[in-house]
Parts: C-alpha cells; structure tokens; sequence
C-alpha cells in the first residue's frame, strides 16, 4: 500500500517538471479582501470534497465505467512496480531530448522507455500500449459523456486529440512546421465555425464557460488573437513577443473563474454512473480503495500547505504571471 503513495507521487512529480520546463510561473502580489477569501474557502471545500474517500471511489469507478480503454489503462498503471516507476523518473529527461534532438522518433519512445527499463518491460508497456489504445480511440470519437455537448464541440475535440496523437506518434509530422501550422489552422478555423445555437448549448451545460465561449465573451475575445500568435510561434519557431501577455490573461481568466469550475467539473463527476461490470470488477475496485484511501489521508494535508494555500490565492485573485 505504501509503495502505491510512492509510485502516485512519482508520477505527480515528473509531470510537473515535464510542464513547468515549459514556461515561467510567478506570483504578484495580492490585495486581501472579504471577496477574495470567500472565493478561496469555497474554492478550499470543493477541493477537499475531491479528495474525500467516497468521491474518489466513485470518480475511479465512473472514469472506468466510461470505457474499456480507460478501465485498462487504470488497471495497468496501478500494477506497475515502483521501481518501474521510478526507472521512467530517471530516464524521462534522457528520452526527452533524444526525441528533441530527434536521435529518436516520437513514435519510439514506447520502445525506448522498454528497453531502458528492461526489467519491468512487460508491466510498463502494457501501460504504454494501453495509452496507445486510447488515443487511437478518441482520435476519432469521444467518451460516452460528451454525447450530450454539440456536435461542433465533439469533432473539434477528436481533432485536437488526433494532432496531438499524430504529433507524438509520427517524427515526420511533429517537425514539420508547415504541417504543424496547417493542422493548428484546421483547429482554429474548426473552432470559430462553431454555430452560435452550439456555443449557447455549451455555455447551458458548462455555465462558467460564457466568457470564454460566448461570441462576444470577454476572454473568447482574447483567444481570438492568441490564436494567430500561436501559428506565429508555430511557423517560426521562436514563441511570438505578444504570446506571454495573451496567455497571460487567459490563465488569470480561468483562475478567477476557477472556484465555478471545479465545483462544476465535481458535481459532473458525481453524477456519472458506475456500470454493473466495474461494480463486479475486482481489479478496478482495488485500484479505486487505494486511490481514495491515500487521498483522504493525505489529500486536505498538501491543500492546506501554506506554499499551495499562496499560489491557490495568487490564481484565483488573477495575479498570475507567465513568461512563455
């Protein structure tokens, strides 16, 4: 049991230094106010709520319900010895800038992550080729909780999910800057044709999306003209001068906002079902007790770190700067 905490935080770990190697995160200074604290305890509830025992078993369970492909990457990842974990710890950085510097082929990170832990071979490339199985699937459909959301909205998102798959799969695609730009052009003209009638279904489902949705919503209009400095950054390679300010102001968007989404994605996940076949799944039930086992144990302990409680008050007071 022990060494399942272990292995979560491990993998905690090098996801974060994989995305903050990516841009600049600090702080401004924050003005305390009656407003703000009322949104930060509210935001502190939701967040304890996600980590309490009874929502985590229902939330592994539910994810499972959704599909096979999900249930088995679960089950895979939950299998995989510490020392497995740890193997992948030390070698990602290696494996990274091999496929940056292009001595190996994104789609040879599974084969590369295989052999240089050869020990744990089988129980790490069942992870990997479980994680295969889902891309491929939502390449081209989305999970059975999204049936209600327009279709517009559906076939942007597998064509986001089938470009980052086919970045990651495919050397010949993901250095190619004109390819790139083309496909991100795909994304952003699929998405400004989204029809009117669909967004106002979206922000109906997704209340706290309105400013980003709407057509003429305060932060949709801020997107509007990040897009064409990511193309930029795209063709260039070189991130355009205007990026940090863009996305900026979008982050601290999404923070001020952040309270209404959380408590929006919990009751989403609160009201999903769990299939009778995940009820009688031992494998999945194993992995849903341990998960909110160590959760609620140790879950209300790090939101309450003063360093977490600083950067949750940063976020949602929009005083978020990021240096791309």
């Amino acid at each position: 049991m022990a060494s399942n905490l272990v292995r979560t935080i491990v993998v905690l770990l090098v996801c974060l230094v994989v995305i903050s190697e990516g841009f600049n995160f600090t702080t401004l200074t924050v003005k305390n106010s009656a407003a703000l604290t009322k949104k930060l305890k509210a935001l502190n509830t939701t967040l304890k709520n996600f980590v309490s025992q009874a929502f985590l078993t229902k939330a592994t369970k539910a994810f499972a319900s959704q599909d096979g492909t999900i249930r088995d990457l679960m089950v895979a990842a939950y299998n995989v010895p510490l020392d497995g974990y740890m193997c992948i710890a030390n070698n990602a950085q290696n494996i990274s800038d091999l496929v940056v510097a292009g001595t190996i082929a994104a789609e040879n990170v599974t084969n590369a992550y295989i052999s240089a832990c050869p020990s744990y071979n089988s129980s790490i490339g069942a992870v990997l080729n479980a994680s295969d199985n889902i891309a491929k699937k939502y390449n081209t459909t989305t999970p059975a909780y999204f049936a209600k959301y327009p279709l517009s909205v559906r076939n942007l998102a597998t064509n986001i999910s089938a470009i980052a798959s086919r970045i990651t799969s495919d050397s010949a695609f993901a250095n190619n800057k004109t390819a790139l730009s083309q496909a991100f052009s795909s994304i952003v003209q699929q998405y400004n044709k989204i029809p009117k009638a669909d967004r106002t279904k979206t922000i109906k489902l997704m209340g706290w999306s309105k400013p980003f949705v709407a057509p003429k919503g305060k932060f949709k209009l801020v997107i509007d003209k990040t897009l064409p400095l990511v193309n930029n950054t795209i063709v260039k390679g070189v991130v355009d001068s205007g990026l940090s300010a863009k996305v900026t102001t979008l982050i601290n968007g999404v923070g001020v906002k952040i309270p209404a989404i959380l408590k929006w994605v919990y009751n989403q996940i609160n009201g999903l079902t769990v299939s009778t076949a995940i009820k009688n799944d031992a494998n999945v039930t194993e992995v849903a007790n341990t998960v909110s086992q160590y959760g609620e144990s140790f879950g209300p302990l790090v939101i309450g770190m003063d360093q977490v409680q600083s950067y949750l008050k940063a976020f949602v007071a929009g005083k978020i700067a990021i240096g791309l």
